[in-house]
């Protein structure tokens, strides 16, 4: 089964996106990329990820990844590490669309 490119946009119009591709690798990560700026960036450095969503405030993009055991995850746009929020045991199935916290 194909895993599909994932994006989600900010209030602002910035673009999170986690690419697809025929087998999820640990090199599977969020990037972030402004549209109006026409700029790339490498947002997490563990992978994989799997998909990645903006808080509606615009400050954190929340993402689900299996990098200390998958599970929800929340990183700061400006600076930080990523924070696990709700973490499945090593052998749980993979997490869905994540469910932004307010």
């Amino acid at each position: 089964m194909a895993n599909h490119p994932h994006y989600s946009i900010s209030k602002t119009g910035t673009l999170s996106y986690v690419p697809g591709g025929k087998f999820i690798q640990k090199t599977q990560l969020v990037w972030v990329v402004d549209v109006e700026r026409s700029s790339t960036a490498r947002f997490t450095f563990e992978g994989p990820a799997y998909v990645s969503a903006w808080r509606p405030d615009g400050d954190e993009i929340v993402f689900s990844s299996a990098h200390e055991g998958q599970g929800l995850y929340r990183q700061n746009v400006s600076a930080g590490k990523a924070t696990a929020f709700s973490v499945l045991p090593q052998n749980g199935p993979m997490p869905g669309r994540p469910t932004l916290p307010c």
